[in-house]
């Protein structure tokens, strides 16, 4: 920490801003060495890659090895990695910034993801100070807001969600593009631009960016009159074409990303449980209220509040809201109704739940959108500072620190004597003891940095000399507040605490993903198995699995899922038995014991074979393939009167199920009714797995049903048997299921996701009409120039 705060002095003149030249650069390069530093903690004790526990391990790092498999070795349309085989899901990955990193080989990949939050940081930090150097006079506070913005606690709490770093540097520019459209003659259509790189960098967040944008707009329009002068219907119809252009120009990823979103199970729960809590609370209140004046303590663990993983943090670092409410009565400032309007609606953002339907459309409870009530913040943050008025900034930090330490007292008098007694306290008030020790001692960490950051926002409202200097001030405190932030997230390992039986720890699961399992000659054809802690590591190895950690999931392998005995969460797929039959249902031929030193439960029916690096390989000794023949079926609605909840694995494999409507398709071929019996089977005489389905071959003395354990899909898949096209149905709850003819079949199954076919081609009509119109805007505008040259 000394060596950092000699080399910020040091070059202090030069990477300080001694004036406004290359300041854009320059606030990129500190932000740059400041997330180094920052990271630093963790890159030492790992070798030199970042590691932070929560998703940034379960689901970052396996998606990244997951798109470079699929991009470089099988481009196609059908991922068999995301649990069963779902519709392929990466371009995303590819249209991000994560795209420099699957350049790389797969056992790079960490070290290339560590230092691509260099770039990412940088870029957060320069699109900000674009943005706000345009709205304020003094250079110098466009960087402090520019370095707020790229540090919030918003930042480190969603550190494990790299991705939505991305959309912290694409919203700026858009604010920037529409600045510019209304105040700049010299505008160059950079709208379009803005809202296409929104878009393709994450659709997820094009929508929050949008929604935000419109407020801002709307504001900006009617009640600013910076705007006023230029004001017209003409330049409003331009900022709506052209930030639809962009949108349209990003088709051939957005539509994928929307289709495979509405198909999904998560989005199916969402639309039938929207409405099941309150719009106006919730048992995150108190994290949401409290998110204005505590800063970040961990990605994992709530503080007043069950806040894991909503993104529920909006505390700006020093100043908290002390300005943005001292800009509200400061008389100095003019032209400031929008701003105010717009903090407004900010803070009814982040306090009522209802609003949070209208960003995330299925929840009341995820602030994923914060990001964009920060930037406003800190304008009317740098606002204020641009128009000081030393009395009214002193009243203001006193009731912010009086707000502060009143949540923070009714909260523990509401939960040490009230809790109980009133209803609704015991919704609004999460008793955060059920975290464990663990949720104390970071909130211990917050409010200990809460008292340092109001203890320089006191210095800096009493002395001038503190205002003089408050900007290496505020990159020291960044810097000691981030590096704290990260060793004292380095003690978390809880999801041991999920796993108690196991002792692996964080940087041994990391290793698990690139370490090379042992391979069998025996082709494409199965699935495997492994203990559930690693939930992703069918994507980390690309092999096909039966456990998976995404949060977009195929509705069919869900919907059968939840007549298994598989555990199934919001996010989390996986057995939670010992079950053979389960497995052989689904394909699975190994079972990889990668903690053979903890004794963990082997399946029921698995033979072990050998020990290869230290991974004990055991072999199913009931396997059937991914498919197999039936004698008997049942309908669905019989299946669902005989209740058998979640122990349905050994009827499906003995009974073939098939819904209501299809049993004309089956009834000539197998006898009706439920058997204990498997009888005499076909299997496949070979079954390959490829990037649009799968190809097959199997040989029958008679007609038959086969059932494959592949996703049942609405629309997409196409069979054909010995080149002409087959019917299927859907079978097994979410599987599939065709009839096969005496003789030798060869069946291919090929996906086909209509709306990547219809993205490209609305993506490219839309690049067309963008080229159209900005060479009509050149030429138009090249016309007016010459005209008035001639005058």
């Amino acid at each position: 920490m000394i060596q950092c705060f000699c080399l910020i002095m040091r070059f202090r003149r030069s990477l300080m801003f001694k004036n406004e030249k290359r300041a854009v650069v320059k606030v990129g390069i500190l932000s740059a060495l400041m997330i180094f530093l920052i990271m630093l903690p963790s890159m030492l004790q790992n070798h030199g890659v970042y590691i932070i526990c929560g998703d940034y391990i379960d689901q970052y790092i396996p998606r990244l090895i997951k798109a470079r498999k699929i991009l470089f070795d099988s481009v196609g349309t059908w991922d068999w990695y995301n649990y069963l085989g779902a519709p392929i899901n990466v371009l995303n990955s590819v249209f991000s910034l994560n795209f420099v990193c699957l350049l790389f080989p797969k056992e790079i990949i960490p070290y290339a993801v560590t230092y691509m939050h260099l770039l990412r940081f940088a870029l957060v930090a320069m699109s900000a100070y674009a943005y706000l150097s345009y709205m304020v006079k003094e250079y110098k506070h466009a960087v402090l807001g520019a370095l707020l913005y790229t540090f919030s606690s918003y930042t480190f709490i969603n550190f494990e969600f790299m991705q939505f770093i991305d959309a912290l540097w694409a919203f700026p520019l858009i604010l920037l593009a529409a600045e510019k459209l209304f105040r700049c003659d010299a505008y160059k259509h950079q709208l379009v631009l803005a809202s296409f790189l929104s878009c393709v960098t994450s659709f997820y967040f094009f929508v929050f960016s949008t929604i935000s944008f419109v407020v801002y707009f709307l504001c900006r329009y009617f009640f600013s009159n910076e705007w006023k002068e230029n004001r017209s219907f003409k330049l409003f119809v331009m900022a709506v074409w052209e930030y639809l252009l962009g949108f349209i120009c990003a088709s051939v990823v957005v539509l994928p990303f929307i289709y495979k979103l509405f198909n999904s199970a998560g989005s199916a729960q969402a639309i039938g449980t929207k409405t099941s809590g309150s719009w106006l609370y919730g048992n995150d209140f108190f994290a949401r209220l409290t998110s204005f004046f505590l800063p970040a303590a961990s990605n994992r663990f709530s503080t007043l509040g069950f806040s894991r993983w909503r993104s529920i943090a909006c505390y700006v670092p020093i100043f908290s809201v002390s300005f943005v409410l001292a800009s509200w009565f400061n008389k100095k400032q003019k032209d400031n109704l929008w701003l105010k309007l717009i903090c407004v609606f900010s803070v009814l953002c982040i306090v009522w739940c209802g609003i949070s339907l209208v960003y995330n459309a299925f929840s009341t409870t995820y602030l994923r959108y914060a990001y964009a009530m920060v930037l406003f913040f800190i304008l009317a943050t740098l606002s204020f500072l641009e128009n000081y008025n030393e009395t009214l900034a002193k009243r203001s930090v006193y009731i912010t620190i009086v707000c502060f330490a009143g949540v923070i007292g009714v909260f523990f008098f509401c939960k040490q004597f009230l809790m109980g007694k009133l209803s609704i306290l015991n919704t609004l008030i999460y008793d955060a003891s059920v975290e464990g020790n663990l949720s104390n001692f970071y909130l211990g960490f917050s409010l200990i940095a809460a008292f340092c950051m109001y203890a320089c926002l006191i210095a800096f409202v009493h002395s001038q000399k503190v205002r003089e200097h408050i900007l290496p001030i505020t990159v020291i405190l960044l810097l000691v507040y981030g590096c704290s932030y990260t060793v004292v997230n380095l003690k978390d390992e809880s999801f041991l605490d999920y796993y108690p039986e196991t002792n692996i720890s964080v940087k041994e699961q990391v290793d698990l993903y690139f370490f090379d399992l042992p391979e069998f000659e025996d082709g494409k054809d199965y699935r495997i198995d492994y203990p559930m802690q690693l939930r992703n590591y069918g994507y980390a190895t690309t092999k096909p699995s039966i456990s998976t950690f995404e949060s977009v999931k195929n509705y069919s392998s869900v919907e059968m899922s939840k007549n298994l005995n598989m555990f199934l969460g919001k996010v989390s797929i996986f057995p939670v038995g010992i079950d053979n039959e389960l497995r052989t249902l689904l394909g699975v031929k190994y079972y990889y014991d990668l903690y053979p030193k903890d004794g963990l439960p082997i399946p029921l029916g698995f033979t072990y074979i050998k020990t290869d690096q230290g991974i004990k390989v055991y072999q199913n000794e009931h396997y059937m393939g991914m498919g197999f023949s039936y004698n008997n079926y049942i309908t669905r609605s019989e299946f669902e009167s005989l209740n058998l909840s979640k122990d349905s694995a050994q009827l499906m494999l003995n009974t073939l199920i098939v819904e209501n409507a299809d049993e004309a398709f089956v009834k000539d071929v197998l006898t009706h009714g439920e058997t204990s019996a498997a009888g005499n089977r076909i299997l496949f005489d070979h079954f390959e797995t490829t990037s649009k389905g799968f190809k097959a071959e199997i040989t029958a003395q008679k007609e038959e049903i086969v059932y494959v354990s592949v996703p049942y899909e609405n629309e997409g898949w196409t069979a054909t048997i010995n080149g002409k096209k087959a019917e299927f149905i859907k079978a097994n709850i979410g599987c599939m299921a065709f009839k096969v003819n005496p003789g030798q079949n060869n069946i291919v199954f090929e996906y086909r996701m209509p709306a990547i076919t219809i993205g490209t081609y609305i993506s490219c009509i839309g690049a067309l009409l963008a080229v159209l119109y900005l060479a009509g805007c050149y030429f138009i505008k090249r016309r007016r120039t010459n005209k008035a040259y001639v005058a």
